[in-house]
Formats: C-alpha cells, sequence, structure tokens
C-alpha cells in the first residue's frame, strides 16, 4: 500500500472514542491479520480459508449474489476508514489537492487493467448511471427505438444496441470487491463533446469530458480511490484469468447440481452476452404459486432469514435463482442455497402465503401499518 501523506494516529481526548470505535475494530482485525500472514506465507486458499482471515462476514451465511451486493475485504475496509480520517483532518487540501491526485491513481491503473486509453476514461457511480448517461446524450429522431437487452435477466445492467460500440459503462464494486458506488464509463474520442452527466453543475461545459463528471464536491469518492488497491488485491490472488477460471468452474458444477436437485432448468444464455461470474437456475414451480410476484421482497427475506443471499428473478413468468460466484466461495455455499430452498418449498406446500403483498424498500404508509408487517 502507499504511504499516507499525514501520518495516521489517534484522536487526542475522550469525547471522540465511540465515533472511532468502529474504524479502530476494522484497522484493528486487519493488522491481526497481517501480522499472522506477513509476506513470503502461505497463500491463502481462495474459499472459506480466505473468508476467514480476509473478511469480516457474518457466519453460517452463504453470499452468492456478489452481483448484486459487494463484499469487501478487511484490507480494503481499513483503507477507507484511513482515507476518510485524513480527509476529515483538512476536507480543503482532501477536495482540491489530494483527491483529485488519488483518483488519477486510481485511473490510471485501472486504464491499464482493461486496456484502454486514460483520456477516454472516467470513474462513475454504477453501470446505471453510465447507461442513462449513453441513453441522455445519444441523438434521436423521430422513429427511432431504443432497443435494450437483458443480460441475464439481471435488471440493473443493459447492454445499448448500437451505442454501445462508442460508449461503454460498467461497475466495479460488484466485482473488484470495493465499496459500492464506483463504476467506470469509457468514451470514444468522437463522443465526448456530447457526453455530459445526469447531474447540472458548474462543471457541465468543462473542455475535458470527465472533468465534468465529478461535481458535486460533496459526494463521497473514497471508493473511486480504493479501486487501485482493490486491483493489487486481485492481483495477490492470483489475476483476473485464475480468478476467473475458479469461480466459472465452481458456479458451473453448483448449476449443474441444484439444477438436478430441484429438477429444474438452466436459464439459456447466448455465450457473448453472458457473465463467466453469474447463471440462474430454475427454482421450484411451487415457490412462484406460494411467492406470486407481488410477494417477491418477503420470499428474499425468507431466504436471508435462513442464511442464504441470492436474488430471484423472473423471465418468461417463471422464476429464476440468479447466483453469483465470487472467491470468498465454496461447495458449502451452494450446498446450503439447496437445502434452504428444499426446506423453504417443503414448507409453503404445508403453509402456504396468504395476506397482502410484500412491501416497498420504503413502505408507504403509517408507521402503525409497518409495525405490522
Amino acid at each position: 500500500m502507499p504511504t499516507s501523506i499525514i501520518p495516521t494516529g489517534c484522536f487526542p481526548g475522550n469525547k471522540v472514542l465511540l465515533v472511532i470505535t468502529i474504524p479502530l475494530v476494522i484497522n484493528l482485525a486487519y493488522l491481526l491479520y497481517k501480522r499472522r500472514y506477513k509476506k513470503g506465507s502461505k497463500k491463502l486458499e481462495l474459499g472459506s480459508e480466505l473468508r476467514r482471515h480476509e473478511f469480516d462476514l457474518e457466519e453460517d451465511f452463504a453470499f452468492c449474489n456478489s452481483g448484486g451486493k459487494p463484499c469487501v475485504p478487511l484490507r480494503l475496509l481499513a483503507r477507507q476508514t484511513e482515507l476518510i480520517r485524513q480527509r476529515e483532518r483538512n476536507t480543503q487540501l482532501w477536495t482540491y489537492l489530494r483527491e483529485p491526485r488519488l483518483i488519477w491513481e486510481s485511473l490510471l491503473v485501472l486504464a491499464d487493467y482493461i486496456g484502454a486509453d486514460v483520456a477516454n476514461l472516467t470513474l462513475i457511480e454504477n453501470a446505471t448511471e453510465g447507461t442513462s448517461t449513453v441513453l441522455r446524450n445519444q441523438k434521436y429522431k423521430s422513429g427511432d427505438k431504443i432497443l435494450l437487452c437483458r443480460e441475464h435477466a439481471y435488471n440493473a445492467v443493459v447492454r445499448q444496441a448500437e451505442v454501445v460500440v462508442e460508449v461503454n459503462p460498467g461497475n466495479l464494486c460488484k466485482w473488484l470487491m470495493v465499496p459500492q458506488h464506483v463504476g467506470f464509463l469509457w468514451v470514444h474520442p468522437s463522443r465526448q463533446a456530447e457526453t455530459r452527466p445526469l447531474n447540472v453543475s458548474h462543471s457541465i461545459f468543462n473542455p475535458h469530458f470527465r472533468n465534468r463528471f465529478y461535481p458535486p464536491l460533496t459526494l463521497d469518492r473514497i471508493s473511486h480511490i480504493l479501486v487501485k488497491d482493490a486491483l493489487e488485491f486481485q492481483e495477490e490472488l492470483g489475476g483476473l484469468e485464475l480468478l476467473v477460471a475458479r469461480n466459472s468452474q465452481l458456479l458451473d458444477r453448483a448449476c449443474a447440481m441444484l439444477s438436478e436437485a430441484w429438477g429444474t432448468p438452466l436459464l439459456e444464455v447466448a455465450e457473448e452476452c453472458r457473465s463467466p461470474l453469474m447463471a440462474c437456475v430454475g427454482l421450484p414451480p411451487d415457490l412462484a404459486k406460494a411467492y406470486p410476484e407481488t410477494h417477491l421482497n418477503t420470499l428474499h427475506g425468507e431466504f436471508h432469514m435462513r442464511g442464504v443471499a441470492f436474488r430471484v428473478t423472473m423471465y418468461l413468468e417463471k422464476y429464476y435463482c440468479r447466483l453469483s460466484c465470487n472467491v470468498w466461495n465454496d461447495w458449502s455455499d451452494f450446498e446450503k442455497v439447496r437445502d434452504v430452498v428444499l426446506q423453504l418449498v417443503e414448507e409453503s406446500r404445508e403453509n402456504p402465503l396468504t395476506g397482502r403483498p410484500s412491501p416497498a424498500y420504503f413502505y408507504p404508509g403509517p408507521i402503525s401499518e409497518v409495525a405490522a408487517i
């Protein structure tokens, strides 16, 4: 890791003890890890061993939804805490000098990683922001149609027909294990003059398209800085090719096992549209009968309460289990997914779900009704 500009130290006085407790715990956990696993020691095995020593994940919980929510390693959480403390010591120096330099370092590393010219690249919040930016800046004429291709029935990431050749958005947080709110947007030089961000701010007419994307100054961009650290971590684990090969093979085996156990098909996806680290397996039809589409939030809650996380997605009126595989996963995670689904199928036959639909993320009703859910 690069040396900090400002040395990290404890805040003086006792009044801030509660404020620094959580960051302190994160840093101490990572320091203990470094002390036990020094450079040159045996490399940790991917899966449960790596999970125990590099992550602080809840025990007995199968995290198989990295395509939706990332799990962040301890070293990146420690680095994030260090950067937050640097920022809060001097917000002026941070905003105008340190943060831009650190983001630029991440951009340089990312450009090399994806084989792009850094002049054509900027960091954004997520792929949805990039997709929306592409659609907003596209010039339309009467009669034009927008064709969106949903990949793996994954509603948050869409591929634009034709437009994607010149402008390409993507997520980083979900696969690089960076804290949330970081993706990238690659823009061909011929499209940069017309490419403007969704938020209108004082920099919207800046000559270089990247500089239009960094207002407002009140947003937390530390996850953008951590892209460099995340790429270094990936290389330490063996590099992109090794990780993709290991995770995709494990996922293929797991999906075949689940398909057989549940008696359901895999969702067939064209090879050019398929993510190697994400796949969909049909869920038993009894779940769709017990939990109709209006009750999907309830169904997700049932899975989470039983210690598994994956995404239930709908395609051609059938339910599919959308699974992701990452470095902390091993075979036991997918065995748990199998068993929990079969358990819930059996329970739903005995006690079919009744009552009103599950609420939205924020329930639009009085608090007395929320408490009754």
